[in-house]
């Protein structure tokens, strides 16, 4: 047992490695999903930050543009789940066990649908930023002629 214990093959016995047991293709497509993910994060904190400021009432009016960032936001969600489905834990979504077999498979296409789900959500909140502008210049018109 001792004689284990001090036989260490490793120079660097305290080091953890992430990536042991991975092959080159799940440490690509880990951080392939990894820039996805924070990429699908940042979406998700627009649309909600979008509809907060949009459903709040202004001069009695509440904007209707709101329910379009709410919508992105249902999208967003959609892109979430389907990245855990096109990618689960310590899965590839790339074909094959090295860089020169890097093949598109059904996980890759699973990514795909859910990049397309992200961009409906993208288009639902300029949409939504669109009508929330046209509808904020009316609600200013409306305030301006009643004085």
């Amino acid at each position: 047992m001792l004689g284990s214990l001090i036989a260490v093959n490793n120079p660097f016995p305290f080091s953890i490695s992430g990536f042991t047991g991975l092959t080159t293709a799940q440490i690509i497509s880990f951080f392939i999903v990894f820039v996805i993910f924070n990429a699908y994060v940042v979406l998700m904190v627009i649309a909600l930050v979008a509809f907060y400021f949009t459903s709040k009432p202004r001069h009695g009016v509440v904007r209707t543009a709101a329910i379009w960032h709410f919508v992105a936001v249902l999208w967003m969600l959609m892109a979430f789940i389907g990245t855990v489905w096109g990618a689960p834990a310590e899965k590839t979504f790339l074909g094959g066990t090295g860089l020169a077999t890097l093949g598109i498979g059904q996980r890759a296409i699973n990514e795909f649908i859910s990049m397309g789900f992200a961009f409906i959500a993208v288009v639902c909140m300029g949409v939504g930023f669109a009508r929330g502008s046209a509808q904020t210049r009316e609600i200013r018109e409306e305030v301006l002629s009643a004085v």
